[in-house]
């Protein structure tokens, strides 16, 4: 198969059925509140290592403080420093093949902090991808 397994992170509200269905598949779901149990470099060891990573973030998984530009901001969302910690240790570990960054709506946000924040990710992202020599 060409995907050999998904990892959702950062889940809060989820439908009984889909999340359930989810995890009949063989797909890890790790939930706000385990990832705050676990801390960012557990989190990353839960994650299984494949050949190859594709990581797509969905914004909204931050908490609406730090990243109030989306269309679905909700309360309890995590930090940037635990998403940067997890995402710089998992791009670190990983052969990082994609990434996407979603859900950032300016609209939303006259302050623009979003998308500064989406952008400081990416960043964080492609230096861990590409370090200096």
């Amino acid at each position: 198969p060409f995907v050999k397994h998904i990892t959702s992170v950062g889940i809060r509200t989820a439908r009984r059925k889909p999340y359930q269905e989810s995890q009949e598949d063989g797909n890890l779901v790790i939930t706000t509140k385990r990832f705050r149990q676990l801390g960012p470099r557990s989190v990353v060891d839960l994650i299984p290592q494949g050949e190859n990573l594709y990581i797509i973030f969905d914004i909204d998984v931050m908490n609406p403080s730090e990243a109030p530009g989306t269309g679905t901001p909700e309360i309890g969302g995590l930090g940037y420093q635990e998403i940067r910690e997890c995402l710089v240790e998992l791009v670190s570990r990983d052969n990082l093949v994609g990434f996407d960054l979603v859900e950032v709506a300016p609209p939303y946000d006259s302050s623009e902090i979003t998308v500064q924040l989406a952008s400081q990710l990416i960043i964080d992202i492609l230096a861990a991808r590409f370090p200096s020599k």
